[in-house]
């Protein structure tokens, strides 16, 4: 099998122009909102806004803190999905010389030698080094993901079991 194949990243619904952590940035900007003012009509900065009964107090501490932790959760949320978004792009290179994985400026290669294999994961697949910890991954975003992985496998790259990422790490 001779010459050169590329394969280009799908777009993405983690980190796009119609994603799911663009809203989760929003809910969590709402949610930090809603902390806030809880946290400044309790402590007396907004002027006009005294609460002097029990219970508009409690209101205020609860819009404060179920406020600040949704911030938190969706803020930690809005942040995975730009991980997974990051992660998902890019170009995957096969060729007679190895696989080359790129993203942006970044590139990463592996011979057809160094490799020992791959493993299934939940965004595609990791190929595994015989030596080393320099992995690749190959996100399911690609534009032809299943024609990748046969090519890969007719290099004679086979399938690991999932402990063979453990001893990578």
């Amino acid at each position: 099998m001779t010459g050169m194949s590329t394969y280009v990243a799908e777009d993405d619904s983690y980190a796009g122009f119609d994603s799911t952590g663009k809203y989760f940035g929003y809910f969590g900007l709402a949610a930090a909102a809603v902390g806030l003012t809880g946290w400044a009509a309790a402590h007396g900065h907004l002027p006009g806004l005294k609460p002097a009964e029990v219970g508009d107090q409690l209101l205020l501490f609860a819009m404060q803190w179920i406020g600040f932790g949704l911030f938190v959760i969706l803020a930690l949320a809005a942040l995975g999905s730009l991980i997974l978004s990051s992660k998902s792009r890019g170009t995957v290179t096969i060729d007679d010389s190895g696989v080359t994985r790129q993203i942006g400026e970044r590139s990463r290669t592996l011979k057809w030698q160094e490799i020992e294999g791959y493993v299934t994961v939940s965004g595609g697949v990791t190929l595994v080094p015989r030596e080393g910890n320099q992995m690749i991954e190959i996100p399911r975003f690609l534009e032809d993901y299943r024609g990748c992985i046969a090519e890969i496998e007719a290099r004679g790259v086979g399938r690991l079991p999932p402990s063979k990422l453990k001893r990578c790490w």
